[in-house]
């Protein structure tokens, strides 16, 4: 079995950009019918110029296939080409400088991204190299996020807040200072809880204290090779069971928490006169209904934009 991102970005190279659209749109429309309406969806498995454009691509024609808002960001700093030594500093100024000043450009120019992300945790990305290949991003355009804190903390979570990135996701190993930094600077944490439960992490994200602190948080499904989930639901009833949420701070984080981490705070993710008329119908009793049924897909209806996309009423 081939697990990690190293396998994954093998698979990625191996794929036609074809093939990759129609596995996309494959889990897209299974992700509608959960409730979906608009979602992120990151470069990262190609680490190199050719296979991060053809992801990016299909972000693309993705967005323009189906109802689903697809959100598009540039993540050629996932991790190191796996053809390299990350040990060396040379290999690694190598591929930073082919991220800066090939990835990059290219990306902006073609107008395939609207944020620049990147890993910075142990064994990835310093904040050194984090801050010189998210400003060069930002000189092009692209807006910063950052993945941090997943493993170790590095000083991800200080450097999100000084910027400040859009974003920052996982958060494991965040300080309470640094939670208090991000509310301040209004850095939106993406919590995990999938992710969290798919890799039985020893230190399971802290959303009591990132919500005491004054953070607003965003759940993420985190869809990728290793953390097959499409759920969204599924993933409010983890951040309750799990991380001490309660079923209205899940729906926030679900919704308006989420529509902030994109950018899009004032078109979607609540129900206001004015906004994108996108919403969901679900068949439960009551509101709290949707943490208990644990797997079970509670949408009778999606509406995007005004137009039923999505109509599996029983």
């Amino acid at each position: 079995l081939k697990t990690g991102i190293p396998a994954s970005i093998e698979m990625t190279r191996e794929e036609s950009e074809d093939a990759l659209f129609e596995g996309a749109l494959d889990r897209l429309n299974r992700m509608m019918r959960y409730g979906t309406t608009t979602l992120e969806s990151k470069s990262g498995y190609g680490i190199r110029l050719e296979d991060e454009l053809k992801q990016l691509r299909v972000n693309k024609r993705l967005n323009q296939a189906q109802p689903v808002e697809v959100v598009s960001t540039f993540l050629g700093a996932h991790d190191f080409p796996p053809e390299i030594n990350r040990d060396d500093p040379a290999a690694r100024r190598a591929y930073i400088r082919e991220l800066t000043e090939e990835m990059i450009p290219w990306v902006a120019k073609e107008g395939l991204a609207e944020f620049c992300d990147i890993y910075c945790d142990t064994g990835y990305y310093t904040v050194e190299e984090s801050e010189t290949i998210l400003e060069r991003g930002m000189a092009h355009g692209l807006s910063p996020r950052i993945h941090t804190d997943a493993y170790a903390n590095v000083g991800g979570s200080s450097f999100a807040a000084k910027l400040p990135a859009i974003s920052a996701d996982h958060l494991n190993y965040t300080s309470p200072k640094e939670m208090e930094l991000l509310a301040e600077a209004g850095v939106v944490g993406v919590v995990l809880p999938a992710l969290d439960f798919a890799v039985k992490h020893p230190d399971p994200f802290d959303a009591r204290s990132m919500l005491d602190a004054g953070m607003t948080l965003a759940l993420g499904t985190n869809l990728n090779p290793g953390n097959w989930t499409e759920s969204m639901q599924l993933v409010m009833q983890l951040a309750c069971r799990n991380h001490g949420m309660s079923p209205e701070e899940a729906m926030l984080a679900a919704t308006t928490g989420a529509a902030k981490a994109v950018r899009r705070e004032n078109k979607v993710g609540c129900l206001v006169k004015g906004y994108q008329a996108d919403l969901q119908v679900w068949d439960l009793p009551g509101f709290e209904d949707i943490i208990y049924r644990i797997g079970h897909n509670a949408v009778t209806m999606v509406v995007k934009n005004g137009k039923v996309v999505v109509d599996q009423q029983r």
